[in-house]
């Protein structure tokens, strides 16, 4: 390279000294034409080489070289040793250059010279320069690239009107330097900036801009701040970005109360719906959709989209179906009204924090839902006093099944939007309404919830009258309750086995008003009610057939329906699933008796036929006991005013063996819990009932059941064995004879009342057995056959009932009832009063329990007995001595 540069040099010399040289272009090519031309400069290899076609097409290729490189002296090697700045000024007169940020760098390591954007020998017409390839080509930052990828680079490339480098930055050679934004200045810059491209006053951003051009807070965002300098752009995402970049920067808050909440509330955005989920391919919400972008407002004014009366219609801009619902609800006409305690989206979603609800952590999941809904529907007066419901009845959801399942971890229970509705909430008796009566049923047959029921359900004889406009006719709350549904099995429900004949079922069927509308019959709750059924729940089984035992549940049918399980031809298959193998006859009779009307024939009769024996029997025992206590009263205080005393001897007769006492004491401890057991069935509600149930709990009737079995049992055991006595044993024998009835008893009954009404003064005598005694014996024996029989008849109901008619339990039913009245009424009124309370026996005659009598005792009430024992010397007279028993003498 140097021999070429020396062997230029030395052809100059020679044409120098040939003659005049012309200083042409071509002089100038004939050396720099060369592509191999170069020189050192600063120790760097510099080529000297320039591309004569390319100059020549150049808006300078009809100028000399000479014009532009002045000063160089064509007769020396190089030309000069310092070569000196092209001025292009003295041709161009760019007057705004020397106020540009390009001039304030001439002379500087980087000046930016004319031919950096203009180039050298290649110049071009200036409207042919891109000005992006030209700015480019000096600022090569990654932020200045990043221009490619704005909205500005893309409207400049389609219609070539977009902004470009000189839109911003000024024209090619008034290009001015970037102040800083934090500064009033910077700010008034990119103001002055932006207005010229955005101009309109109408425009919301145009509002914005002019806010920070006039601020003096420094930290007041202007365009650049969200936007990027170079990479200006409407991507939401890189927006929200911008926004985070400072209001997650704790100095912009220092000193402000609640700054540092502030910025952990804005943070929880991070790991929101919004800014995690996808929508359309991109972030679903941004700072933007919520704040808007250029006037952003305080939350708490009233422009701002985000202020309390304005958020539905922001969320609405995404969740357009939502709104709607909501704004016809009974919220959002709250909302419209300016009820302060309206709640609006973020009242039940949150704010920054929102997150899908199936996130657990959303307030809105299965498992929180109930807590936003009570915040405001519990815990605030106001909304408890525009709802009109208790606390109680609020909280009872608590307490359901479904607040239960729930707690457990199921998801699939429901919660109050399953019910209420999401967004659509109204009031029940709105049409349009989740919970209006008509369609209730479907909102509880919802898919995941009770759809075989509902669908049960809408074919019922409620569903079908339901949609008939029978306003009346139950639906699923109506008997299972509203917020506190229990599960069938506690016993709190309505809908449990002990409490759905009384509390569900009969305030409707037993209902004089809905029977007279509707043609019910009001009598079948009060039937049930006093049927074994009936009674057995009441007294506290919890297996004993209900309402919905035989009727159904949910797909109740009339009796006429082919498909109900009360109908003639199903009545076997469903009294059978209590009753195995029960037949046509066991429930060929009608179900629902009235014993207290005509209609219910035989049974009416017998039961009233019952009623006046027991009256006139009872009657006519207590009319001769008053008698009886009188007159033996008066006699007594006048022996005792008189001084009369009688003297006998300390002799005990035998009026009970030991095994006369045992058959005795086994019938008494028999029937009495016959009667305790049997009256506490029939009698559910008395106060000894519930006390025991209360105490003993769901057992005791299990309990009831078995004792009174077993009691049955011993009774009708005791009379076999009695049967054998009298008929087998020497006393037995004569005991059955002495109790026959005689016709010297009707003399005996005739001259008792003689004596109690002073007709006489004699006292009737009576032997061993009189006729108290024996009425007494003889109704006992009939009691207990009529007992023994209708309560096998009972107890083998399903047997019995199968092989003859239910008819025939109904009547077991009745004169088992009845005769039980009659018999403990007796035993009280007649025996109770002849042993303890009968003056002559006062306070009791312990016959039952020694076995025995004093002398004293048979001469009051059997003379002619004491008399026959005298003379015959009976060796049953046992002597006492000084008070104390020497001998039993029971055999």
């Amino acid at each position: 390279m140097v021999l070429k540069l020396q062997f230029f040099i030395l052809l100059f010399l020679v044409v120098a000294q040939n003659g005049s040289i012309a200083q042409s272009n071509d002089d100038c090519f004939s050396c720099h034409g060369d592509p191999d031309l170069t020189m050192e400069r600063g120790g760097k290899e510099v080529s000297l080489h320039v591309d004569k076609s390319v100059f020549s097409s150049s808006v300078h290729g009809d100028q000399d070289c000479v014009s532009c490189h002045a000063g160089y002296d064509p007769e020396n090697l190089p030309h000069r040793t310092e070569p000196g700045v092209v001025d292009c000024t003295q041709c161009h007169d760019v007057p705004g250059f020397s106020s540009s940020i390009h001039a304030e760098r001439l002379g500087t390591r980087d000046e930016p010279a004319c031919a950096a954007c203009h180039g050298k020998h290649d110049i071009k017409p200036a409207d042919s320069l891109d000005p992006v390839t030209t700015c480019e080509s000096c600022h090569t930052s990654r932020d200045v690239r990043k221009y490619r990828t704005s909205k500005h680079y893309k409207l400049y490339r389609r219609s070539g009107s977009g902004p470009s480098c000189e839109t911003c930055h000024g024209k090619a050679h008034e290009i001015k330097g970037v102040q800083a934004h934090a500064s009033k200045e910077g700010r008034a810059f990119v103001y002055k900036t932006c207005i010229t491209c955005h101009p309109n006053p109408r425009h919301s951003f145009h509002k914005g801009l002019d806010h920070c051009a006039t601020s003096e807070e420094p930290s007041v965002a202007c365009c650049t701040d969200c936007h990027g300098n170079h990479a200006s752009t409407i991507d939401k995402r890189a927006v929200s970005l911008s926004c985070l970049s400072c209001h997650l920067d704790e100095k912009y808050f220092a000193g402000q109360p609640g700054g540092e909440r502030m910025v952990k509330f804005v943070r929880s955005y991070a790991h929101s719906i919004h800014a995690q989920g996808k929508f359309k391919g991109k972030k679903a919400v941004t700072c933007i959709d919520c704040h808007r972008n250029h006037l952003v407002q305080d939350a708490k004014g009233v422009a701002s989209p985000v202020a309390f009366e304005n958020i539905p219609q922001t969320c609405g801009k995404c969740h357009p179906d939502v709104v709607v619902e909501y704004r016809a609800s009974n919220h959002g006409r709250a909302l419209h009204e300016g009820k302060p305690y309206a709640p609006t989206c973020t009242d039940c979603h949150g704010e920054h924090t929102i997150q899908s609800i199936t996130n657990s952590q959303s307030p809105v999941s299965k498992l929180n839902e109930q807590k936003v809904c009570l915040k405001c529907h519990l815990n605030s007066p106001e909304v408890r006093a525009k709802v009109g419901l208790s606390t109680k009845f609020i909280d009872a959801y608590e307490h359901s099944v479904h607040a239960q399942a729930l707690a457990k971890g199921n998801e699939n229970s429901a919660t109050c939007s399953d019910c209420h509705g999401a967004h659509n909430m109204r009031r029940g008796g709105d049409p349009q309404s989740q919970l209006f009566k008509r369609v209730e049923y479907k909102t509880c047959g919802k898919a995941g919830c009770h759809e075989k029921e509902s669908n049960d359900f809408e074919h019922s004889i409620h569903g079908v009258a339901l949609m008939s406009g029978v306003m009346e006719a139950p639906t699923c709350t109506t008997c299972h309750g509203q917020h506190q549904i229990l599960n069938v099995k506690n016993p709190q429900s309505p809908v449990s086995t002990r409490n759905l004949a009384r509390d569900v079922c009969s305030p409707c069927h037993a209902s004089v008003k809905l029977d007279t509308k509707f043609g019910l019959s009001a009598e079948n709750p009060q039937t049930y009610m006093s049927s074994y059924h009936g009674l057995a729940l009441e007294a506290g089984s919890t297996t004993a057939a209900n309402c919905a035992s035989c009727h159904g549940y949910h797909k109740i049918l009339p009796s006429s329906n082919p498909e109900s399980s009360i109908n003639i031809k199903n009545l076997p298959t469903t009294c059978g699933k209590c009753h195995p193998n029960a037949t046509r006859n066991f429930a060929s009779t009608r179900i629902h008796t009235q014993i207290k009307s005509e209609n219910s024939g035989v049974l009416y009769w017998i039961s009233w036929i019952y009623i006046w024996m027991i009256i006139v029997v009872i009657g006519g025992m207590l009319v001769h006991n008053l008698l009886d206590f009188i007159r033996k009263a008066q006699r007594k205080l006048r022996m005792r005013r008189l001084g009369i005393v009688h003297k006998y001897r300390p002799y005990l007769y035998v009026r009970m063996t030991r095994n006369e006492r045992i058959q005795h004491f086994l019938m008494m401890a028999s029937f009495f819990t016959l009667v305790f057991t049997g009256f506490g069935l029939r009698y559910p509600d008395a106060w000894w009932v519930t006390w025991i149930r209360d105490i003993g709990g769901e057992p005791a009737f299990a309990l009831r059941s078995l004792m009174h079995r077993i009691a049955g049992v011993v009774m009708g055991t005791v009379s076999i064995y009695h049967l054998f006595y009298i008929a087998v044993t020497p006393r037995g024998r004569q005991l059955i004879k002495d109790l026959l009835p005689r016709l010297q008893d009707v003399r005996d009954i005739m001259r008792t009342f003689q004596y109690y009404v002073g007709l006489t003064s004699q006292r009737p005598k009576f032997g061993r057995f009189g006729y108290v005694e024996k009425a007494e014996y003889w109704a006992l024996i009939w009691g207990t056959v009529v007992m023994v029989v209708t309560g096998l008849l009972l107890w083998f109901s399903t047997f019995f009932g199968s092989a003859t008619s239910k008819l025939v339990i109904d009547i077991a039913e009745v004169v088992h009832f009845y005769e039980a009245w009659l018999a403990t009424l007796a035993i009280l009124v007649w025996h109770i009063y002849f042993v303890i309370f009968n003056p002559d026996v006062y306070p009791m005659n312990l016959a039952w329990i020694k076995g025995t009598l004093s002398e004293e005792e048979m001469a009051d009430e059997h003379p002619l007995e004491l008399e026959r024992l005298r003379e015959q010397g009976d060796p049953s007279i046992v002597i006492v001595a000084d008070d104390q028993r020497l001998h039993d003498g029971a055999a």
